[in-house]
C-alpha cells in the first residue's frame, strides 16, 4: 500500500511538471518528447511517466496516439502563427547565401517555421506587394521578424509595429539604435585584423580596395556610421594608424560596373612593387590576381593580398586567398537564439570574425622560406 502511495504521489508530481512545461510552451510544435527519452530527462520510470501522461490526456490536455506519440491539444494550430518568423534577407550570394542557409538551419533546430521575403533587388511593384504581405503577416501573432538590415532606412516596417520582437542581422543602416535586438558581423574589427596581419607580415604599404554603393553620397552622418563602407574604412585606418612606420590608402573600384577591366589592369600596374592590398569582397581580390599576372607581377612577392567573406573565391583562387570570415552560422544562431528568449530582447551582439591563412598574403611563403633557410643552415 505504501509502495503504491508512493507512486501515485510521483506520478503526481510528474503530471504537474509536465502541465507547467505545456502551459509554458515549451514542447516545440507541441509534440512530447518519446517516453523512453522523456523519462531518462526526468529521471523516472517509465511505467510513472506513463500513469503521468495517461492523467494528462483524461485532462484534455494532451492526446496520445498509438504507434505516433503524445501531442499537446491544439498546439499544432497554435504553432501555425505562434512559432512562425517572418525573415526578411538576401537569399542569394557568395556570403548571403551560406548567411541565409544558416538562418533557416538555426531555425529549424528550434522548431520555427520561417515565413520568407526580401525587398532588395526588387522592382515598385514587387516590392509594394512585398511590403503589404510583411504588413499582413506582421498583424498576426507570429513570434517576430528577422531582418538584415540593408536598406532598412528605405522601408522602416518597425514603425507601424513597435511592439513587434524584431532581430537585425549583418548590420543595420538606418541610423541610431535597431527597434529591437541585432546581431551583427564586426566588420570593423574584421578589416583591421586583415591590415594588422599584412602589417605584422612586414607589409609597410597598404591599400583599401572597397566600393562605395550609388547611394551613399547621399547618405546622413548616421546612416553612414553603421553602413559596412564606413566600418570596414574605420578598421583598416585604425590599424594604420596604430603603425607608424606604415602608409595606408583608401581606394574605390566600380567593379561590378561595366567594363572595368582596362581600369584595373592601368590601376595594378602603376602600382608601387612590394605592396599589399586588403579587398572588400574575395572576388574583388581574384580580379586583382588575374590583372597582375597578366602583367607579370608575382603574388605575394610583388602584390600581398587579404581579402573579406571567405567565399568559395578565396580557395580557388589562382592564389588562394588569405580572407576573413565573419562566422555566418553563428550570426544566425545568436539572432535565432535572440528570437526565441522567453521576452523580447533588445540586446545586441557582435560577431567576431577570424582570419583564414592561405597564400596571398606571403604568410605561408615566408614561413616556407623560413624553413627552408633552417633546413640548409
Amino acid at each position: 500500500m505504501a509502495r503504491q502511495n508512493g507512486d501515485g504521489m510521483k506520478c503526481t508530481k510528474v503530471a504537474a511538471m509536465l502541465r507547467r512545461r505545456i502551459e509554458q510552451k515549451l514542447f516545440p510544435a507541441g509534440v512530447i518528447p518519446r517516453e523512453e527519452d522523456l523519462a531518462r530527462m526526468l529521471g523516472v520510470s517509465r511505467y510513472t511517466l506513463n500513469r503521468a501522461l495517461t492523467q494528462l490526456a483524461e485532462e484534455g490536455l494532451i492526446r496520445r496516439i498509438k504507434r505516433k506519440g503524445s501531442f499537446v491539444v491544439g498546439a499544432m494550430e497554435a504553432m501555425s502563427l505562434a512559432r512562425q518568423v517572418m525573415v526578411f534577407a538576401r537569399a542569394s550570394g557568395h556570403f548571403f547565401g551560406p548567411q541565409y542557409e544558416a538562418l533557416m538551419q538555426a531555425l529549424a533546430e528550434r522548431s520555427l517555421f520561417p515565413v520568407c521575403s526580401r525587398l532588395t533587388a526588387l522592382d515598385d511593384k514587387t516590392r509594394s506587394m512585398a511590403l503589404e504581405h510583411a504588413r499582413i503577416m506582421l498583424r498576426s501573432p507570429i513570434r517576430g521578424i528577422i531582418m538584415d538590415g540593408a536598406n532598412y532606412y528605405t522601408a522602416p516596417l518597425l514603425d507601424e509595429f513597435p511592439s513587434m520582437r524584431a532581430v537585425f542581422i549583418n548590420f543595420y543602416d538606418a541610423g541610431g539604435t535597431p527597434p529591437g535586438a541585432a546581431v551583427f558581423a564586426d566588420y570593423e574589427t574584421g578589416t583591421y585584423m586583415a591590415a594588422r596581419h599584412l602589417l605584422q607580415m612586414g607589409h609597410h604599404h597598404l591599400i583599401w580596395l572597397g566600393y562605395r554603393p550609388h547611394t551613399y553620397a547621399g547618405f546622413s552622418t548616421a546612416h553612414r556610421a553603421n553602413h559596412p563602407v564606413a566600418l570596414f574604412e574605420r578598421g583598416f585606418t585604425r590599424a594604420v594608424a596604430e603603425t607608424p612606420s606604415s602608409r595606408g590608402e583608401c581606394v574605390h573600384h566600380r567593379m561590378w560596373a561595366g567594363d572595368y577591366e582596362p581600369g584595373l589592369r592601368q590601376w595594378v600596374a602603376a602600382l608601387p612593387r612590394p605592396v599589399a592590398i586588403v579587398c572588400a569582397m574575395d572576388h574583388y581580390a581574384v580580379r586583382v590576381i588575374l590583372q597582375a599576372r597578366e602583367l607579370g607581377l608575382r603574388v605575394p612577392e610583388d602584390l600581398a593580398l587579404v581579402s573579406l567573406y571567405n567565399t568559395p573565391w578565396a580557395e580557388e583562387s589562382p592564389v588562394p586567398l588569405t580572407s576573413v570570415s565573419f562566422n555566418e552560422m553563428e550570426i544566425a544562431r545568436e539572432a535565432v537564439c535572440c528570437m526565441d528568449e522567453e521576452k523580447p530582447s533588445s540586446r545586441m551582439v557582435l560577431v567576431k570574425p577570424h582570419l583564414v591563412i592561405r597564400e596571398s598574403c606571403g604568410a605561408l611563403h615566408m614561413a616556407a622560406a623560413g624553413r627552408d633557410s633552417r633546413g640548409s643552415s
